[in-house]
């Protein structure tokens, strides 16, 4: 259905309009008005998709109002209805832009085919509008992956080129959730459901770009009050998450402030995160002699992994000194934590990979045999699989000026 608004002070010819557009079931919702300016006010309070209007009125003439409608809606399509055949007219209101120009009385055939012709293009141009909408949002998602990724990276002025810039907004808000106790599809299968909380709980569009096991929500604002209403309720967001799916979450909201900002800041997310992960893991497993014998394997396990996270660690090697049978570890450990112990290890290494990388001058590979990777390539797609870079442009990032101890 679209939106006419027919405008003549002729109530008579009103009347004959409405009647061809009911007897031929034309697809309008109609609204008249007897002169310009009522018709102006009209326009300011609701959108129309087609003006039909006379010229001649009282108050201000068809032409104004086409001006004036076309100034408030580049889109809407005007026609204009009259009896007279002078061609300034016509010349006036071709440069206004109006589509057509219907001569009075007007001929019920041309007024159908014209409506028909008129609705086509508006249908046409609505599409156009949601395919090119739909083009950009991928458009931007697949430019996050890509900067996230690192296969797109700004050029030596740090800038990005500047047709992909374009595409991409001035600044915008991040939302990182990594789900805990749970396995690696849960947020992606949740992706739907979690956007349309987040949206509802902010106020605000956002999209969703799923990052492995992570969820990442993007706003595009550059509105400063809104993130820091997005930190001071991030808490009560994640609370409202897990008590409607049951998902341990750990999120960390931050603001990059420019298109080439947004990879830092992923990465500087994922940083939080995983500090967020270490504690919780470590708050689970306090005293020994506070907790049952589960949480007590628990957390000699985890004690056992920091004090020797350089050596060769697996499941089975790590049940064997616990005295308990590899899947049993595997259960309890991920019940006590929120995460598998494999992912465990990962995250501690890598965390203290960036440590190293922030303080200290070793060469990458003696920071990969020191956290326990012998494979320095391995060690290097970790890496960057978690944080979103490569441990080289992490210390280019956060190079403290403190140098090695020999």
């Amino acid at each position: 259905m679209f939106r006419a608004l027919i405008v003549d002070d002729a109530r008579a010819e009103l009347e004959v309009l409405l009647f061809l557009i009911q007897k031929n079931n034309l697809p309008l919702k109609t609204v008249t008005a007897i002169n310009g300016e009522e018709a102006l006010d009209r326009l300011r309070q609701e959108e129309f998709d087609i003006l039909v209007t006379d010229i001649r009125m009282p108050f201000m003439d068809g032409l104004t109002l086409a001006g004036e409608a076309l100034t408030l809606y580049p889109s809407i399509k005007v026609v204009i209805s009259s009896g007279y055949q002078d061609f300034s007219y016509a010349k006036t209101a071709i440069s206004l832009g109006v589509e057509e120009y219907l001569l009075k009385p007007v001929n019920p055939s041309d007024f159908v085919s014209l409506i028909a012709k008129l609705t086509a293009q508006i249908e046409q141009e609505r599409q156009s509008c949601r395919d090119n909408r739909i083009k950009t949002i991928y458009s931007r998602d697949s430019i996050m992956h890509q900067l996230l990724s690192g296969s797109l990276r700004p050029g030596r002025d740090g800038l990005l080129p500047g047709e992909i810039r374009t595409l991409m907004p001035d600044s915008c808000c991040l939302i990182l959730l990594s789900a805990q106790g749970t396995e690696s599809s849960s947020l992606g299968n949740l992706k739907p459901e979690i956007l349309q909380l987040a949206r509802q709980f902010f106020s605000y569009p956002m999209r969703g770009i799923l990052l492995e096991r992570d969820l990442l929500l993007c706003a595009d604002s550059t509105d400063e009050s809104f993130y820091v209403s997005l930190k001071e309720h991030m808490d009560a967001f994640r609370e409202q998450l897990f008590q409607m799916y049951r998902i341990p979450l750990c999120a960390a909201a931050a603001h990059a402030a420019s298109p080439e900002e947004i990879s830092n800041a992923v990465s500087g997310l994922r940083q939080e995160l995983i500090r967020d992960i270490m504690t919780l893991a470590q708050a689970t497993s306090s005293s020994p002699k506070e907790l049952s014998s589960q949480s007590g394997k628990v957390c000699f396990v985890c004690d056992y992994i920091a004090s020797h996270y350089q050596e060769d660690l697996s499941l089975e090697s790590l049940s064997k000194i616990a005295y308990v049978h590899p899947d049993y570890l595997s259960r309890i450990f991920k019940r006590e934590t929120g995460m598998n112990l494999n992912r465990y290890i990962k995250t501690f290494r890598l965390n203290k990979a960036c440590q190293l990388l922030e303080n200290s001058q070793q060469k990458i590979t003696a920071i990969s045999q020191a956290v326990g990777y012998q494979n320095c390539a391995y060690f290097i797609r970790s890496f960057t699989e978690m944080f979103g870079q490569s441990p080289e442009k992490y210390r280019q990032m956060h190079a403290h000026t403190r140098k090695d101890e020999p």
